[in-house]
C-alpha cells in the first residue's frame, strides 16, 4: 500500500512539472517560489537564499521553441565562488538539455538543482581554500575526504612512521566563525593518529592555538598576542564573499510589498496584482532575511579581525609537525628534537619564526647575555623568543635585569665563601 501510495505522490510531483504552456508555468512559479518575479513573457529571475555565504540569482529567458529547447539561465552571485558556479552551472546546462529532448518544462526543475545543491553542500564557505589547501598534499602519502553535507574535511598527513588524521569542520558563518579541528584517534583500520601521547599534545596544543590566533586576527604563531601588534593586513575588515546589503534589502522591501498587498485585494485589478507579486511562505522569507541579516552584523562587529586559515592550518600540520619532526634537530644542542629521555627541558617547543627547539634550550639561551639572540637556524634571520621568552624591549630588559640581580647574588656568595676560606 505504501508503495503505491509512494507511486502516486511521484506520479503528482511529476504532473507539477508539466503545463499546457509557458504562461502557466510562469503562473505557477510566481505563486509558489518566494522572490521570484516575471519580467515579461519571455523572461523571470528567481532568488535562492539559504544563507549570506549560500545565495544566488537565477535570469531566465525563454526561447520560441521552449520547451523542446534549452531555456537560458544565468546565474549571478556575489557569494559563491565564480569556478564552483561554472562547474555546477555545467551540469544545469546538461540537465536543461536532457529536459528539452524530451520536451519538458524546465523552470521548476533547474529551481530545484541548483537549490539541493547550496542546501546540501555546506564546504562553501571554504571551497577556495579546500582547493588550495588539496594541492599542498602529497598523492603518494597524503589523502584528503571531503564530506559536503556534514561541511568536514578529513586530512590524513603521513612521514615514514608518523601519521596524523585531522577532522576540519567548516562553520556556516566561517571565516566569522573559526574552524572546529579534531584530531582523530586511531583505528583498527590503521587510518588514525598514531603519534604518542606527549607529542599528540603539543600538536593539537599549536593546532588550536593557530585557529585562535587566526582568528583573532594574528599572523598564526608568528605574533604575540601579549604584544598587542597585528599584521598589516589582519587590521583590514574581514570581506566575507558575502551578498551586499543593498541586495539584502532589496530582498527584504520586496517581501514587504508582498505582504502588504495581502490588504490591498478588493477589486479584480488588484487581484491580479496581487496573484503576480505574493508568493507562499513570503512571511516566512521576510523573517528569515531580517534574522540573516540581524546575525551577520553582530558576527561581523564582533568578528571583524576574523581572518580566513585553512590552507595555513594544513601548511603548518605538513610542514612544521608531520614532515619535520621525524628527523629533527634541536638546532640549538644538536640533539634530536623528540629525545628519549623523559626531561620537561627537553619537550619540542615552538619559536615565534616557526623553528623548533627543546624547551630548556630556548630558555638557557633567552636568560643569558645578550637576552635577544637570533635565531640559530640559517637563514632564518629572526629573533629567537617564545611564549615564555618574549622578543620585546620590556621582555628583554626583564631578563637582563633578573641576570643582574643572579650574578649580584653569586658574586656575594663567592665573597662569603672566600671570607671564610670555603
Amino acid at each position: 500500500m505504501e508503495k503505491i501510495e509512494e507511486g502516486k505522490e511521484e506520479e503528482n510531483q511529476e504532473k507539477i512539472f508539466d503545463y499546457d504552456s509557458l504562461q502557466e508555468e510562469i503562473t505557477y512559479i510566481l505563486d509558489t517560489l518566494p522572490r521570484s518575479e516575471a519580467f515579461d513573457d519571455n523572461s523571470m529571475r528567481i532568488s535562492i537564499f539559504h544563507t549570506m555565504l549560500k545565495n544566488c540569482e537565477l535570469v531566465i529567458k525563454f526561447t520560441k521553441e521552449y520547451p523542446n529547447t534549452p531555456l537560458s539561465c544565468q546565474v549571478k552571485t556575489r557569494s559563491l565562488p565564480l569556478r564552483l558556479v561554472e562547474i555546477i552551472k555545467k551540469g544545469a546546462d546538461k540537465k536543461l538539455q536532457e529536459l528539452a529532448e524530451e520536451g519538458k518544462y524546465q523552470v521548476l526543475r533547474i529551481y530545484d538543482y541548483y537549490n539541493e545543491l547550496l542546501e546540501h553542500n555546506n564546504l562553501i564557505p571554504a571551497w577556495k581554500e579546500v582547493q588550495k589547501a588539496k594541492k599542498l598534499l602529497d598523492p603518494e602519502k597524503d589523502s584528503m575526504k571531503l564530506f559536503q553535507k556534514a561541511g568536514k574535511v578529513k586530512y590524513i598527513i603521513q612521514e615514514e612512521d608518523l601519521r596524523l588524521a585531522l577532522l576540519v569542520g567548516i562553520p556556516p558563518d566561517y571565516p566569522l566563525v573559526p574552524l572546529e579541528v579534531t584530531i582523530l584517534k586511531n583505528n583498527k583500520e590503521g587510518t588514525g593518529t598514531n603519534i604518542n601521547p606527549r607529542l599528540l599534545e603539543i600538536f593539537s596544543s599549536h593546532i588550536q592555538d593557530l585557529v585562535r590566533r587566526y582568528h583573532l586576527g594574528y599572523d598564526g604563531l608568528e605574533s604575540d598576542l601579549n604584544e598587542g601588534k597585528i599584521g598589516a593586513e589582519a587590521t583590514k575588515k574581514v570581506e566575507a564573499p558575502l551578498m551586499t546589503y543593498e541586495e539584502m534589502q532589496y530582498d527584504i522591501d520586496f517581501l514587504r510589498k508582498q505582504k502588504d498587498m495581502k490588504e490591498e485585494i478588493g477589486d479584480y485589478k488588484k487581484r491580479k496584482k496581487y496573484r503576480r507579486m505574493i508568493r507562499k511562505e513570503a512571511e516566512k522569507e521576510l523573517e528569515k532575511l531580517e534574522l540573516e541579516e540581524k546575525r551577520i552584523q553582530e558576527l561581523q562587529a564582533n568578528n571583524k579581525q576574523a581572518r580566513p586559515c585553512l590552507v595555513e592550518l594544513v601548511q603548518f600540520v605538513i610542514d612544521k609537525l608531520v614532515r619535520y619532526f621525524p628527523n629533527a634537530i634541536c638546532e640549538i644542542c644538536g640533539e634530536e628534537l623528540l629525545s628519549k629521555k623523559k626531561k620537561k627541558s627537553l619537550t619540542p617547543e615552538i619559536a615565534y619564526c616557526l623553528h623548533w627547539f627543546h624547551s630548556g634550550c630556548i630558555e638557557e639561551v633567552c636568560n643569558n647575555p645578550p637576552f635577544d639572540p637570533d635565531c640559530p637556524v640559517e637563514g632564518c634571520g629572526n629573533k629567537l623568543g617564545n611564549k615564555d621568552n618574549k622578543t620585546d624591549k620590556a621582555s628583554v630588559k626583564t631578563r637582563e635585569k633578573i641576570y643582574s640581580q643572579s650574578e649580584a647574588r653569586k658574586a656575594d656568595a663567592d665573597e662569603i665563601d672566600n671570607l671564610f676560606d670555603f
